[in-house]
């Protein structure tokens, strides 16, 4: 009778076939990590670069609605500035005729880029208040063209200051986290 051998070492034992078919095996498992290793940065490093990209361009972005909001600003306190001239007039002569022209200029260069509608409308109301007061002409009823100048230059005030207001929560609903 031949005997078996039982032993453990007899069961485990690799023959030089199965021991070459491993070796293969763990060096294709390590040469398949490590080409997912290098496709994984690969992708980190792109991840990563895109949202630089990102985040430079969320930067630029508030730095322009930083300045525009602020030239915003500057535009409606110089309009503000000029209707409040209007609407307390200078009893020196010639004066008033440099506000309106001064209220003119800007006008005509500011009415293209403003953005409120009610700032828009104020202004036209404001102007043709002007050209009723040049005229001489009775504004809305009343007999002093004077006081209808201050009452229409302080509509235009109130909207602008409106307008400020609504461009500031545009600016921290766009932007969150910017205090102006």
């Amino acid at each position: 009778m031949s005997e078996e051998p039982n032993t453990a070492s007899s069961r485990f034992s690799i023959t030089e076939q199965n021991y070459r078919t491993w070796d293969v095996l763990i060096k294709c498992i390590g040469i398949i990590g490590a080409i997912s290793s290098f496709l994984w940065g690969i992708y980190q490093y792109i991840e990563i670069q895109e949202q630089a990209v990102k985040v430079e361009q969320i930067a630029r972005d508030r730095s322009f609605a930083q300045e525009l909001f602020k030239r915003r600003v500057d535009e409606y306190q110089s309009i503000a500035m000029a209707a409040g001239k209007l609407s307390a007039p200078s009893p020196i002569t010639g004066v008033l005729e440099k506000d309106i022209r001064h209220f003119e200029r800007l006008y005509w260069s500011s009415l293209a880029s403003l953005q409120s509608e009610t700032v828009v409308k104020a202004m036209d109301f404001l102007r043709s208040g002007i050209e009723n007061y040049q005229n001489g002409s009775v504004m809305l009823g009343d007999t002093n063209p004077e006081d209808q100048l201050k009452v229409r230059s302080r509509g235009l005030s109130r909207a602008l200051r409106r307008a400020i207001e609504q461009e500031r929560v545009n600016l921290s609903i766009v932007l969150p986290g910017i205090n102006l």
